[in-house]
Order: C-alpha cells, then structure tokens, then sequence
C-alpha cells in the first residue's frame, strides 16, 4: 500500500473546509480566519524578503527583493484595510483597499522588468 501523499491530504482538507463552510454563520467566521492566515503569512513572507534583500547588499536582485517585498506588503495592507481597519477607515475601505492592492502589484512589475532586463 502507498502511502498518501501531502497534496493529497491538503486536496481533502480544502474540500472538506468549503463542504464545512456552507453554513452561513460557519462561513463567515471560516473566512474571517482565511484572511487572518492570509494577513499573518503576507507579513512573514514579506519580512522574509527584506532580509534576504538586506543580506543580499545591493545589486540588481536586492533592489528587485525590495520591490517585491513592498508589494507584498502593500497588498496585505490593502486586506488589513477590508478586515481589521474597516470600522476605523469608514467609508474610505473600500478605496484604500484598492489602491494598495493595484500599488503592490505595480511594485512587483516593476520588480519583474528589473529581472527581465538583467536576464536579456
């Protein structure tokens, strides 16, 4: 007997997870706990990023880490802004989440062509 692989174990947990979120009161707080991981998991990926442009010392790659790493935070940014800042940001939610999230994505093309240029 093979054993089961990890790809399928996370397979049936996220199809065991939506059939567990259809209940509405269930769903909510199942999502509220998605963003939080996602919100937790952008700030150490980013984190991570910066120090590994910081110990990188200059050059083409750490800027391009930099810019990376900007972006990555600027879209978690733009998900605390709809999660954990909404009550605080009012009306103002819904368009601070937007631009984060189109400036991080332009920081990582910018990030791209920088690569893209070094490579050809």
């Amino acid at each position: 007997m093979k054993p089961v692989s990890k790809s399928a174990i996370l397979f049936s947990l996220f199809i065991s997870s939506a059939a567990y979120a259809q209940d509405e009161v269930v769903s909510k707080e199942f999502s509220q706990t998605l963003l939080t991981i996602a919100i937790v998991l952008g700030i150490l990926a980013s984190c991570y990023v910066f120090v590994l442009s910081i110990k990188l010392d200059g050059g083409v790659i750490a800027s391009t880490l930099l810019l990376y790493g900007a972006g990555m935070l600027s879209v978690v940014t733009s998900l605390l802004s709809v999660t954990w800042l909404k009550s605080s940001l009012g009306s103002y939610a819904g368009v601070s989440h937007d631009a984060f999230f189109i400036i991080g994505f332009f920081l990582m093309v910018v990030g791209s062509i920088r690569i893209a240029r070094m490579i050809g």
